[in-house]
């Protein structure tokens, strides 16, 4: 059946149809360009979350908003639009975002063949854990060895798991060794999934775990609770875990300029975090404006409004020194990089099927930005890089007193009677400790052991000799200060006899690498 308009209503249409073709446009264009009718806005986009470390970008923005009276648009003549996704990557891959972050360990997923993110590129270091990220454990727990088998609560492919998986590797454990806590019921019955490791501290909080790896400060509070304590940090393994500034390579191409500029900014803004009380309180207040989280979260004062307790305890935030050395542009640098990191986290998240063929490293990265900003040396407050840790050589008291945190023993075959490390020997360090003592700055025992032949005499001293050829090969091989090691331990057959195993056994002839608790 035929339809008939009159002249009336079809001017009504005519006008109807223009109304919700020129309402389609403005929000094409402003989910492209985030203006009207195609207009570039002169903003750029960040996502972060409410992560206390992102006080800088905040106090520098004055706020969330873009505007021209803040210090990042009169100092470095960018304007900024901040969005707080707590995550979620929607606007990114939109291309709404410009800059978002990511974590360095966890990469490896997000480029793995097929992903979405095969055009992302790391532009920046932004900050590395230093205490952030930690492992609280129950009573029935001691040492990383006691984790087999215990119920933990964690945040499947996230910086935290990463954690996990390197501290279990100390004692020799995978990931399979512990049990998932994906879903726990809180106090009040209801069901929560662990996506975070704010989830992770509620179940350990509601008793339904036995270890969590979490976030300060929850870590102190859980630790308050009797019978728990705090087994490990990342003060301890003070490389693992970076955040890194990530945009596509369209939006690298398109605004190279503007987020050199960006870049600048953050990097001046975390000298400032680091060495600036007064930027630093600041920050505290803009960022609890910002997230109506509390300001101690980034700093706490004291009545006399100093300084007590801040993000710097447990945060380096990134300079360009760091920026330089994790992203493999300083050739003297020998230290843990970005670059290895990835390699290894891409291994371990391939193995348990969370990654599927990362991307090469330098396929991942886009180092021009950090490069023009080192050649333009517009940055005149301290960008140096962090140094190096210093030890000093522990005292009597504290070898008498020494516990270990994680062993791991690795059978080493030494010629009968010698405590020469031939080349599989030394092998057998560089595969299954090395790595173990440059991830970790725990203090370092080694103990030497034989199998039950020869005198218990002979078997004490030649397992102590054994023990300290390891560590003079660490020393020498590897540049691992000799001040972290205690005096070598020779245990002899004591563990043999002590199984009932008698003649010769290569099991027991093994090296103990300890880390030491802390």
């Amino acid at each position: 059946m035929a339809i008939k308009l009159k002249k009336n209503g079809w001017i009504t249409l005519i006008i109807l149809a223009a109304i919700i073709g020129i309402f389609f446009t403005f929000r094409v264009n402003k989910d492209k360009e985030g203006s009207f009718l195609g207009k570039k806005k002169d903003y750029l986009v960040l996502d972060i979350d409410t992560y206390s470390p992102w006080a800088g970008i905040m106090k520098l923005n004055d706020g969330l908003e873009p505007n021209e009276d803040c210090m990042l648009y009169k100092q470095f003549g960018i304007k900024l639009k901040i969005n707080i996704t707590e995550g979620n990557r929607d606007g990114f891959n939109a291309g709404t975002t410009d800059v978002t972050f990511v974590t360095g360990d966890t990469r490896p997923i997000d480029m793995s063949k097929g992903s979405i993110y095969a055009d992302s590129r790391v532009i920046a270091l932004a900050n590395i854990s230093e205490g952030v990220d930690a492992i609280v454990v129950n009573k029935t727990i001691n040492t990383v060895a006691d984790l087999r088998g215990k119920r933990g609560a964690y945040p499947p492919g996230q910086a935290g798991h990463s954690f996990l998986m390197e501290v279990l590797e100390t004692s020799g454990l995978k990931d399979h060794d512990v049990k998932l806590t994906k879903f726990f019921k809180d106090n009040d019955g209801v069901e929560v999934k662990v996506e975070s490791g704010i989830e992770a501290a509620m179940a350990m909080k509601a008793n339904q775990v036995d270890f969590a790896v979490v976030y300060s400060p929850d870590d102190v509070d859980l630790a308050s609770i009797p019978g728990n304590k705090i087994l490990i940090t990342t003060k301890q393994a003070p490389d693992l875990i970076q955040d890194y500034w990530m945009a596509t390579e369209a939006t690298i191409a398109k605004k190279k300029d503007q987020l050199i500029k960006l870049i600048e900014a953050l990097l001046w803004s975390n000298a400032e975090m680091m060495d600036n009380d007064e930027f630093l309180i600041d920050a505290a207040t803009t960022f609890a404006r910002c997230t109506g989280m509390p300001s101690s979260y980034v700093c706490e004062l004291n009545g006399n409004g100093r300084i007590v307790k801040s993000v710097r305890d447990v945060v380096r935030f990134a300079t360009l020194g760091d920026n330089l050395n994790f992203l493999g542009l300083n050739s003297t640098y020998h230290g843990i990089t970005g670059e290895k990191v990835y390699n290894k986290m891409g291994i371990k998240y391939e193995q348990i099927g969370l990654a599927k063929q990362p991307e090469k490293w330098l396929k991942t990265i886009d180092v021009s930005i950090i490069q023009a900003i080192e050649a333009s040396n517009n940055l005149k407050n301290d960008q140096t890089a962090k140094s190096a840790i210093k030890y000093a050589a522990p005292t009597q008291t504290q070898v008498a007193s020494a516990k270990q945190m994680s062993s791991k023993e690795v059978i080493i075959e030494f010629a009968s009677g010698s405590a020469t490390l031939d080349n599989n020997a030394q092998y057998k360090i560089d595969t299954e400790f090395a790595e173990i003592a440059k991830n970790f700055t725990n203090y370092i025992r080694v103990e030497g052991n034989t199998d039950n032949t020869g005198s218990d005499a002979v078997n004490k001293e030649l397992s102590r000799r054994r023990a300290q050829a390891a560590i003079d090969y660490l020393v020498t091989e590897h540049g691992i200060d000799r001040n972290r090691f205690l005096p070598a331990v020779g245990n002899g057959s004591k563990y043999a006899i002590a199984d009932g195993s008698v003649g010769s056994n290569k099991q027991y002839r093994n090296t103990s690498f300890q880390l030491i608790q802390q």
